[in-house]
């Protein structure tokens, strides 16, 4: 039974011993002021609702079920204790959080345990209804991805591309977060960092992901617990992002909280940051857990990941000071052991890289870790007297095959790039993510006995609500020179490591540098579902002159957003499994929208039939249902006809060698450039057409009626509308031929709404209505052919723009709205302050 006990004087608690899988595990809650009748709240991170367990107390004191379902995952649980007043007034007053430790799923549990296609749509109902409640709280940027996110993702991807090669190591890695409890601009860094990375992920086959420690802001008046709760937020924010990913995660100076030592009679312990921070380190090789060291060796990168505690003495206790940069006797020994790989059968195609949150030649704080570096790299052997009087010993000789690439670091909140003496092994510092405190590492005082310096000239300062607000790097090694590139997201610059030379490139995150990134918010297309039956804009016109709508630009990840931002990547190709495989002189889309009944047709690629070259369908859950290899040839049982001109055409309901019927998707791996690259859905592609640049026909907002929601926060209708109902006067849905109506969609006293699509005349149908929090009508608006000032209405070239703060009336209470009008829901687009073209 777990067990969690409430004070009146404190409304947190937390409490391990879950384990993931678990089952009819019991929850016991104490606190003296408990009512004889109240309610438990159930829920994980991204839940789309809380499950309510009623429950009684005596004296005190209650025992409920904790949900199994939340134990099928590793997430973390929240339990809120809900009391409701004779007024029927609810109030969530006490949360505790219950650690979960992950474990392998149990093989009998395999087909009780499969996802229902009702789980796979709620969790994507959840993250929907996640963005609207984002809006609601933090405004206009907070729901869709903002455009400078994927700008800046972008900058550095086109970086990323031209210097990586088939063997390199690309990886992403942040430090110093620094989470302040409370703080706008901390919180909302710290969000576009976890955004950004995790855009990265999505973009870009990235090796893994690396945090360097402090996730908390530390401080002499920290208390432990607001501490933890820092510490547990900005991890979460940090592993979402890397989710999917190989992640490594080390312990930082503020994550001890030594510096509030003596106001609350102790510190973070090792055993502590090892439930908090350690736990999330999967699949290592650790000599002690707990104390934040342990290796990890990715044996399809021939790479040994090595992850140091720089604030372990190895003692029971830590002795509080204003800089713990120190390294047990026990934990030196263990990093001559591991960089030790003899023992792997080429030791000399193996690669190295040494992560630590303080970089190692700091203050000279690390003389032994310095000569064991510098020993290895010569092959000899080391003996050291370490600071505890004990001694470590090692012979390299023969056992140095490995090369050691750097260590990367965080806490000097800065870019700098030192080297360890004699080996010049590369020290690479991380920015700090946070958005404050930025370089404070500035003083030329802070140097160590080499006489290099930590400090920089320029200060990076951070600028809210843009890419400047958080800083981290993508590090792209090149295997067979060692030449590093740290590419730098955010306030910072970019620097490449080359032997001991480094060139700083300063032109920062303003500089825009791919022409084909798009200021779309990682959204699909105008109908927002992929579906291209209807044009980008009402009109019919896609933007670039043409008589069809090409689906390359609108493809999708299978997380629904635009794929790679364009629709398309060059230089990797899918293989016969639908899996991302380097490929030059290639190119391969994203998910399209395809039915069984469709024709689709293709131009620009090479069809040779080369490996590589496929068309590929999935089903609506993104599973592979079948391919077919393009070789440029007709081929009646996989329905595919090529053209004079070399138009590709395929039809699913004529594949003789796999069924169909269920085909939701197609994605194309050919020979060629994406932007020679041209897909339709029952349109055809004249000669005239067979070539062009497609990104002309990337729209450049997003049509939020896809997020219309029910009561419930379920999509509404079909993808946010219904046809043939309307509005009246009341709010109150009626049956109307020609009308159409949306569901809820979240409004902010700040925003600026812009429709397009539907006629309004000004007769009942034809409206605006606005909600509360409840979805009480607060108020209806008639919309017309004309302007309306007093409501905030202006109408222009065939778009109504609704601006509350504009408006006579006050909606500062307003949480909601809808619309209804004369037309097709198919037609409709609605914007959330952003322009339609």
């Amino acid at each position: 039974m777990i067990e969690v006990t409430f004070s009146n004087s404190t409304n947190e608690a937390s409490a391990f011993g879950l384990t993931q899988w678990d089952k009819g595990q019991k929850l016991k809650i104490i606190w003296s002021e408990l009512p004889d009748s109240f309610q438990v709240h159930f829920s994980s991170r991204d839940s789309d609702e809380a499950i309510v367990v009623e429950a009684q107390s005596t004296l005190g004191v209650a025992v409920v079920e904790i949900p199994d379902e939340l134990l099928k995952s590793c997430e973390d649980i929240f339990v809120w204790v809900y009391l409701t007043d004779d007024d029927n007034i609810g109030e969530s007053v006490k949360r505790a959080v219950l650690y979960v430790r992950p474990r392998a799923k149990p093989h009998t549990l395999v087909d009780e345990l499969e996802m229902t296609q009702q789980e796979i749509l709620g969790n994507i109902l959840a993250d929907i209804k996640q963005n609207i409640q984002y809006i609601k709280e933090n405004g206009t940027d907070a729901e869709y991805l903002p455009s400078y996110i994927t700008e800046e993702v972008q900058r550095v991807l086109s970086k990323v591309q031209s210097y990586q090669k088939e063997d390199s190591i690309v990886f992403i890695a942040s430090s110093d977060a620094h989470l302040k409890s409370d703080d706008y601009n901390s919180e909302t860094a710290i969000r576009h960092m976890s955004q950004a990375m995790k855009l990265f992920a999505e973009r870009y086959p990235m090796d893994f992901g690396v945090y360097l420690g402090d996730m908390t802001s530390g401080g002499s008046l920290k208390d432990i617990d607001e501490a933890k709760n820092e510490i547990m937020r900005a991890g979460a924010y940090v592993q979402q992002a890397y989710s999917g990913l190989p992640a490594f995660y080390c312990y930082g100076t503020e994550d001890y909280l030594l510096g509030s030592c003596y106001r609350n009679a102790g510190y973070i312990s090792s055993a502590d940051l090892g439930n908090f921070i350690g736990r999330r380190n999967r699949n290592i090789t650790a000599y002690e857990a707990t104390r934040g060291y342990f290796y990890k060796d990715i044996e399809e990168l021939s790479l040994r990941i090595i992850c140091l505690n720089t604030s372990d003495t190895g003692s029971a206790t830590l002795t509080p000071s204003s800089e713990t940069a120190v390294m047990s006797s026990t934990q030196l020994q263990w990093l001559c052991e591991s960089l030790d790989l003899s023992a792997k059968e080429s030791p000399e195609n193996w690669g190295i890289i040494l992560l630590g949150h303080h970089p190692l030649n700091m203050l000279d704080k690390f003389p032994v870790a310095v000569s064991i570096l510098d020993s290895y790299t010569k092959g000899n052997e080391i003996t050291a007297l370490c600071s505890d009087g004990s001694s470590i010993s090692y012979d390299f000789s023969g056992r140095n095959k490995a090369r050691v690439f750097a260590q990367l670091h965080g806490h000097l909140h800065n870019l700098k790039v030192n080297f360890i003496t004699d080996s010049n092994i590369p020290l690479i510092a991380i920015p700090n993510a946070g958005f404050y405190n930025n370089n404070f590492y500035a003083s030329d005082t802070y140097t160590q006995q080499e006489n290099l310096t930590y400090s920089e000239s320029l200060t990076y300062n951070k600028t809210l609500n843009s890419a400047e607000d958080t800083a981290f790097c993508v590090i792209v090694i090149d295997r067979e020179t060692g030449k590093i590139y740290s590419l730098c997201y955010g306030a910072g610059y970019d620097r490449i490591i080359d032997g001991t030379t480094v060139t700083e490139d300063s032109s920062g995150s303003s500089d825009i540098e791919n022409g084909d990134s798009s200021s779309d918010s990682g959204n699909t297309d105008s109908e927002g579902s992929g579906d291209s039956d209807s044009d980008s804009d009402s009109d019919g016109d896609n933007g670039s002159g043409t008589s069809y709508t090409n689906l390359v630009p609108l493809s999708i990840t299978s997380s629904g957003v635009t794929y790679n931002s364009k629709g398309y990547t060059d230089g990797y190709k899918l293989s016969s499994q639908g899996e991302l495989v380097y490929g030059p002189g290639y190119t391969h889309t994203g998910f399209m929208s395809a039915g069984y009944s469709d024709v689709i047709r293709a131009s620009g690629g090479t069809y040779d039939g080369t490996a590589g070259n496929y068309l590929l369908a999935y089903d609506a859950d993104f599973n592979l249902l079948w391919l077919a290899t393009l070789t440029g040839s007709d081929d009646s049982d996989t329905g595919i006809y090529y053209s004079d001109s070399g138009v590709l055409e395929f039809y699913a309901s004529q594949v003789q060698t796999g069924n169909l019927e269920d085909m939701a998707y197609v994605r194309i791996s050919t020979v060629g450039e994406g932007a020679e690259l041209i897909v339709t859905r029952n349109e055809e592609i004249s000669d005239s057409d067979n070539s062009g640049d497609v990104s002309d026909s990337v729209v450049n907002y997003t049509n939020i009626l896809q997020y219309a929601a029910d009561e419930n926060g379920s999509i509404y209708g079909s993808g946010g509308y219904s046809d043939g109902i309307m509005l009246d006067s009341s709010g109150a849905e009626a049956s109307a031929e020609g009308y159409t109506v949306t569901g809820y969609l979240v409004l902010d006293s700040q925003a600026v709404i812009r429709i397009k699509g539907l006629d309004f005349d000004g007769s009942e149908g034809c409206c605006l209505c606005l909600y509360g929090s409840d979805y009480e009508l607060m108020g209806c608006i008639g919309l017309s052919s004309a302007s309306d000032t007093g409501n905030g209405i202006t109408y222009s070239n065939g778009i109504h723009t609704f601006t509350p703060a504009d408006a006579e009336s006050t909606f500062g209470t307003v949480q909601y709205f809808r619309l209804s009008g004369k037309g097709e829901g198919s037609d409709l687009i609605i914007t959330y302050c952003e322009e339609i073209a």
